[in-house]
């Protein structure tokens, strides 16, 4: 608790300690969370921790500490605490691997002592941070009016929308939607009349996408920074057309039929029988039913 102490023969109240506590606490960030970037083929982040803590303000002098760090991960629920380790020093960092949510780093206990006796011993609350869902996506662009399908709710898509996995996008004809990865490591744009479907599964435990055209005309490139290691494609009711880093196709599907058009890199053509196709940037193929 914060307690009465005397400096230079005279006496600091404890009122006068809980106004420069209290200060410190509300006002002061000494705990932050700053996201790296996305684990290789996980729906997860690299995220470091920093802190840099100050005993009553620095007002009282030298302190010495004594914490333990940890994130609170408030969405989704349900709401979920993890000890992140202890410690005494008053700068530091750590790197850790957190998956999708919004966040709060505490120090809980927290406690210091400065060396003239004054001391707080209450938990100290850093900076939210959110680490992304690197398997969504992010409406770009839009002509006419887009459709976002999330479960049984339909909402108008617009410039700046989330794509979460599992959602499905619906163009109306002459409209056009543009989307990018979370990620960065794909985009996409989906001609009018067309409904595109984000897979719900395959980023979280394999990385990369799969794009899941049922009808209409879809442009997919993949980024050459994207993971090599990661698996990229797009899905028609016959056909599966997938590429690596650089690569870049064109797919469409109406009346059972496949038409894909390599426009970068190689581009890998699957049917549900027969063996897969590989086209070079300006080949074709067809897949019927």
């Amino acid at each position: 608790m914060r307690r009465a102490l005397g400096i230079g023969g005279g006496v600091v109240t404890a009122v006068v300690l809980a106004v420069l506590a209290g200060s410190a606490a509300s006002s002061d960030i000494y705990i932050w969370g700053k996201v790296l970037g996305p684990t290789a083929g996980k729906n997860a982040a690299l995220v470091e921790i920093s802190w840099a803590y100050k005993c009553l303000g620095d007002k009282l002098g030298a302190a010495t500490y004594d914490w333990t760090l940890k994130v609170v991960r408030k969405q989704p629920l349900p709401e979920k605490t993890t000890t992140l380790g202890h410690g005494t020093t008053k700068f530091g960092k750590k790197i850790v691997q957190l998956w999708p949510g919004e966040y709060l780093p505490t120090s809980d206990p927290y406690t210091c002592e400065t060396d003239r006796g004054a001391g707080y011993d209450k938990p100290e609350v850093g900076a939210p941070f959110t680490v992304p869902d690197y398997c969504s996506w992010t409406v770009s662009s839009t002509r006419g009016v887009v459709q976002l399908e999330h479960g049984s709710a339909v909402k108008a898509a617009r410039p700046g929308s989330i794509v979460a996995p599992g959602d499905a996008l619906v163009t109306p004809k002459g409209g056009l939607a543009g989307v990018s990865s979370t990620a960065g490591d794909g985009a996409a744009t989906l001609a009018g009349s067309s409904r595109l479907e984000f897979d719900a599964k395959q980023c979280a435990s394999r990385g990369g996408w799969k794009l899941r055209l049922d009808t209409g005309l879809l442009t997919a490139s993949v980024q050459p920074s994207a993971d090599r290691t990661a698996s990229y494609g797009s899905v028609t009711p016959n056909a599966t057309v997938s590429g690596g880093p650089g690569a870049r196709w064109q797919v469409e599907f109406a009346k059972r039929t496949t038409k894909v058009r390599a426009l970068a890199g190689l581009i890998r053509v699957a049917k549900k029988t027969g063996l897969p196709l590989t086209l070079k940037a300006g080949q074709t193929t067809t897949v019927t039913s």
